[in-house]
């Protein structure tokens, strides 16, 4: 398939600039992609790639070659990719996201890949700083930090917060941001983020939650008549 790809290229770039041939050639990764033609999408990935150099196809080729390998299961070589490509093009905002998720994907090797993946989300929120899911993942990812390091809770809550600014009605946030104040010894603010989180879905979980912090509180009494 390489081959293939190579031949498309050469006929390409006879009525089209290499950027437009390019272009295409990586469209035809994508299809093979979506084909679920794994090593076919890579034979054309990398013949995009060799022939990019130095040009403005190359943040897109370097892309197309890391969704190729994540597909194919290979998380450390698609972050690879993933970071070369945003080294050419840092304003690619979904590129971040991207490159977060597959850190986050990664979590199981240590938390040095939780770590990056909280990086590459504050890239992310640099370039959409009003993306309230951006915001409570990169909650999710410091709060999952602090477990092993607590210096990262006050950026957790901080993210929360931010996210709780963005769309106040948004109940699941105040319950994160409930079990990371009770976890931070704040439990006055973790009482007060569950009860808002259960004036907006009064639910079974919703209330559990606002009872295991009055229990944290040592507001015994009234977590037993909450649970």
């Amino acid at each position: 398939m390489a081959s293939e790809c190579q031949q498309l290229l050469e006929r390409l770039l006879v009525r089209e600039p290499l950027e437009r041939a390019l272009a295409a050639l990586n469209e035809r990764t994508g299809k093979l992609l979506r084909e679920q033609k794994l090593e076919e999408a890579k034979g054309c990935a990398l013949v995009a790639l060799r022939q990019s150099g130095d040009t403005s196809g190359a943040a897109a080729s370097h892309w197309m070659l890391s969704r190729v390998y994540k597909a194919s299961g290979q998380p450390s070589s698609a972050t690879e990719q993933m970071q070369r490509s945003l080294s050419l093009a840092p304003n690619f905002s979904h590129g971040w996201l991207e490159l977060a998720r597959t850190h986050y994907a990664q979590r199981d090797a240590g938390p040095h890949q939780m770590l990056s993946a909280a990086n590459a989300l504050e890239q992310a929120l640099k370039l959409q700083p009003t993306s309230q899911m951006l915001w409570e993942m990169l909650a999710d990812a410091y709060h999952e930090l602090s477990r092993s390091d607590f210096t990262h809770a006050a950026r957790a809550i901080s993210c929360c917060q931010e996210a709780l600014r963005l769309s106040p009605n948004a109940a699941l946030t105040y319950t994160n941001l409930a079990k990371i104040l009770t976890e931070s010894g704040r439990h006055r603010e973790s009482v007060n983020a569950a009860r808002h989180a259960l004036r907006i879905e009064p639910s079974s979980d919703r209330r559990y939650q606002l009872a295991e912090a009055l229990f944290s509180a040592r507001a015994h009494s009234e977590a037993q008549a909450t649970y």
